[in-house]
């Protein structure tokens, strides 16, 4: 992927909401948290399920159910791939 990991708006949208769903502080800085998996965070089956309600309400879009899986919410980084892929394809 081009450019440094907290460049991205989109990116440091998904970072802004994951903190806010997450049980704990995170340490602070998009770029630090893009690749650090959910998981290792606090991110449980219940806080992703709430997880993308926040997200879908915050970017105000669906992600499709083929996207609602483990992979798209590995990380960060992942779940803003998923999210950029349902906005490029609204253009």
């Amino acid at each position: 992927m081009g450019g440094p990991a907290g460049s991205h708006p989109l990116l440091l949208s998904v970072v802004e909401i994951v903190r806010e769903c997450l049980p704990e502080p995170a340490p602070e800085g998009g770029a630090a948290l893009a690749d650090v998996p959910l998981s290792d965070l606090g991110l449980d089956s219940l806080r992703t399920v709430g997880l993308l309600m926040r997200l879908e309400s915050a970017l105000g879009l669906e992600l499709p159910e083929e996207l609602i899986n483990g992979e798209t919410f590995r990380t960060v980084r992942t779940l803003s791939d998923a999210v950029r892929k349902v906005t490029d394809s609204d253009v």
